[in-house]
């Protein structure tokens, strides 16, 4: 239905200028319908990306975690290793001193 039409049904009497907006209406609604629609297939495209980002994300994390474990346990073997080096170095300090002092 025409909104122009409608309006002088009702016995409004609308300027010519406003006339015309009125009858440009549809196909103003037209336009922003297709607008809508182009919004629309952009925002679904838009999150298939973030998706795929996603699971790139999360794989990534999987493959960083498994890497910050195992560098957990090389520390911890580590730690044990320089303990004894410690102590060796210790008993190596106490032995020259105890030389120097002529307690041996």
């Amino acid at each position: 239905m025409n909104p122009a039409r409608l309006l002088e049904y009702e016995g409004n009497q609308l300027s010519e200028s406003a006339m015309d907006e009125l009858a440009q209406l549809p196909v103003q609604v037209a336009t922003l319908k297709s607008d809508v629609e182009y919004i629309k297939r952009d925002v679904s495209e838009i999150k298939v990306d973030v998706r795929r980002l996603d699971d790139r994300v999360h794989e990534l994390d999987k493959r960083l975690s498994d890497r910050f474990d195992a560098l957990q346990k090389e520390f911890s073997s580590a730690k044990v290793w320089v303990l004894g080096l410690y102590i060796g170095q210790a008993a190596g300090l106490l032995f020259v001193m105890a030389k120097g002092f002529k307690w041996l």
